[in-house]
């Protein structure tokens, strides 16, 4: 379940698309590029800003967050 929170906080910053070091300043956790992410996780959904991913290390599911241009991942969230 996507927390509501994550949301608001993607609205309040919705069109002002950051770079990696801005996002880190934002966010808590990994920022990933496309290239990454693929590495780390199997991509089942899209709904922006939100995909849905599966770990593969240990095959958790859950949520990531995305913004496009540049397009990075961040703030993974387990499936409850």
């Amino acid at each position: 379940m996507v927390c509501k929170s994550r949301l608001q906080r993607w609205r309040d910053r919705e069109g002002d698309m950051m770079e990696k070091e801005e996002l880190a300043k934002e966010v808590d956790g990994e920022i990933l590029t496309t290239a990454e992410a693929t590495e780390k996780y199997e991509f089942i959904s899209f709904l922006a800003p939100f995909v849905v991913v599966r770990r593969k290390s240990d095959q958790v599911k859950g949520t990531l967050m995305f913004q496009d241009r540049p397009r990075f991942y961040f703030s993974f969230e387990e499936e409850l």
